[in-house]
């Protein structure tokens, strides 16, 4: 994992060196930032598919510096729900677009 100094020094980097639009480079060093608290997973749910692409592009492959998991994770109902249904990467991929109202009931109780 990477640690908090060479996080900012990456983000420094990037905000000097990266051309173009700054609502990426926003995303992206918040996607890194969040990554390090909640874990790649969590943030790899909430992020749409290009701000994830954008982000690995300016910083690297995110997974590799952050936790699968971070400290926080345990807050975020999506890894909740992914977990207890056992289909994480279909979520992630649009394959799984709704979950029945029974099954919600039942990962939220």
């Amino acid at each position: 994992m990477i640690t908090e100094e060479e996080m900012l020094e990456m983000i420094n980097k990037a905000s000097v060196e990266y051309t173009g639009l700054c609502g990426d480079l926003t995303s992206a060093i918040g996607i890194l930032v969040l990554s390090r608290v909640y874990g790649w997973k969590v943030m790899r749910l909430v992020s749409s598919r290009r701000s994830w692409q954008v982000a690995n592009k300016i910083f690297g492959d995110i997974k590799e510096m952050t936790p699968e998991r971070g400290e926080h994770a345990r807050k975020s109902v999506g890894l909740a729900i992914s977990d207890k249904l056992g289909e994480y990467w279909d979520l992630i991929s649009g394959k799984k677009k709704t979950i029945p109202e029974t099954t919600r009931k039942m990962i939220i109780e």
